[in-house]
């Protein structure tokens, strides 16, 4: 129970930190539209501070996560006599190795299975927001595109594509 605890009080703050910071960072000019069109207190939590806060909330589970993982392994090193915690501290002591650098996979895989699966919830919950990484990797692949297709000779917005230049 106190590695549960111990993993809540660690995976709690940076979600009350990015919901506060989400909450609060929608601009007031769309508050102050939204009051004149005569929104009530519920409705613009509803439909503008909270899906406005909603990437922010998400980016805090994310690094909640990962840190109640390793919350709860370090609570594991220092009193339990069970886990995976208990397990690599006890094949230290073994001097085992393997037995240690299976149990760290073992933690490594899971906090990526955790991550994964509040990135996939962030994918069907906040569908309309474009990740940062998404972003720069689109316009990473325009610009090799670009480069690749050379200088673009003729008029600007052609829409035809001379042959062997790929269209991006």
């Amino acid at each position: 129970t106190s590695r549960l605890l111990l993993a809540f009080l660690i995976a709690f703050f940076p979600i009350v930190i990015n919901t506060a910071a989400g909450l609060t960072s929608v601009e007031e000019d769309i508050v102050r539209m939204a009051r004149a069109y005569m929104g009530g207190r519920w409705q613009i939590f509803t439909k503008i501070r909270l899906p406005h806060a909603l990437p922010l909330i998400f980016g805090g589970m994310k690094i909640s996560i990962t840190l109640a993982v390793i919350g709860v392994v370090v609570a594991e090193f220092v009193a339990a006599q069970r886990g995976i915690g208990y397990l690599i501290v006890m094949a230290n002591g073994l001097l085992d190795t393997p037995l240690m650098m299976a149990a760290i996979v073992a933690l490594s895989v899971m906090g990526l299975v955790l991550y994964g699966i509040v990135a996939g919830l962030e994918r069907l919950v906040v569908y309309w927001h474009v990740p940062a990484e998404t972003r720069s990797q689109v316009h990473l692949l325009r610009r090799v595109c670009l480069q690749l297709s050379g200088p673009v000779r003729g008029p600007p917005r052609s829409t035809v594509s001379p042959p062997n230049r790929p269209s991006c």
